[in-house]
């Protein structure tokens, strides 16, 4: 199995997710090959080999990421709710509660340790914000060395086995 998914699954998904909230929509064709390729081959450097293969099989059963960027309607959103649905059929398989995309959005933008603009104030703050939170303090309690250390272990994983398939 490798490393137990408990201890890396919640910062993979943080990862996934400020990836995807960090793209724009006036990305060059260059960027959006880019983004194709971490994401289509992520699941060779899960620390996890079980893991991922679920998520390559996981993938190919939601909208194809090349078709994401291929959409006309594609907006800077678009791909974070790709990771969404993503993450959605994940935690369908684990038995944990969906999110909405709405919710999902609205709860990585004012994670902790996010660095989006704080002073913006959501007017459609509704009890769902108090079911994030928790959940949040639940599964996210970890110290962000840890989060660091799992970006970087990633990032070199993917760039060796980029640079050793070239």
């Amino acid at each position: 199995m490798g490393i137990d998914p408990n201890h890396f699954g919640p910062y993979f998904w943080a990862t996934i997710h400020f990836i995807c909230l960090g793209v724009t929509s006036n990305l060059s064709n260059d960027q959006k090959n880019g983004y194709c390729q971490f994401f289509n081959n992520i699941h060779y450097v899960l620390p996890c080999a079980s893991c991922g293969e679920h998520l390559r099989d996981n993938m190919r059963n939601i909208t194809q990421i090349e078709e994401v960027f291929a959409d006309p309607s594609y907006s800077s959103d678009s791909l974070f709710y790709w990771s969404v649905d993503l993450h959605n059929i994940v935690n369908d398989k684990l038995g944990k509660p969906r999110m909405t995309h709405q919710d999902a959005y609205k709860f990585w933008r004012n994670a902790p340790y996010a660095t989006f603009n704080k002073n913006t104030k959501d007017t459609n703050s509704d009890k769902n914000d108090e079911v994030i939170k928790i959940v949040y303090k639940e599964n996210y309690s970890q110290p962000i060395q840890m989060f660091l250390i799992f970006i970087i272990g990633l990032l070199i994983g993917v760039m060796l086995f980029y640079c050793c398939r070239h």
